[in-house]
């Protein structure tokens, strides 16, 4: 009687553990998964917009601006409208 008990015990306890352990198996590869995909999907993104023609001139324009050289106001002031008009580019396209 002892002993057949201790049987059901023990085959109730594995089978806890066998339902626990496949139930992490199914959920963790999607999670996994999921934020994979995501990551790809945002670099793909990313290098469509940056490969546009627009983003091309803003970058050129930057570019232009950081070589040229002294403290002049204009300068930044342009620089920085360059920048502002990249991240809005780039925000409006996600």
């Amino acid at each position: 009687m002892r002993h057949k008990m201790l049987a059901e015990y023990v085959g109730k306890c594995a089978t806890k553990i066998q339902k626990v352990f496949r139930g992490h198996l199914v959920r963790r590869p999607k999670a996994i998964g999921s934020e994979r995909i995501a990551a790809i999907v945002r670099g793909w993104r990313l290098r469509r917009i940056m490969s546009t023609k627009e983003v091309a001139n803003i970058i050129r324009e930057i570019k232009d601006y950081a070589g040229e050289i002294g403290n002049d106001e204009r300068v930044k002031r342009s620089r920085a409208s360059a920048v502002m008009r990249l991240k809005e580019v780039i925000e409006r396209m996600q």
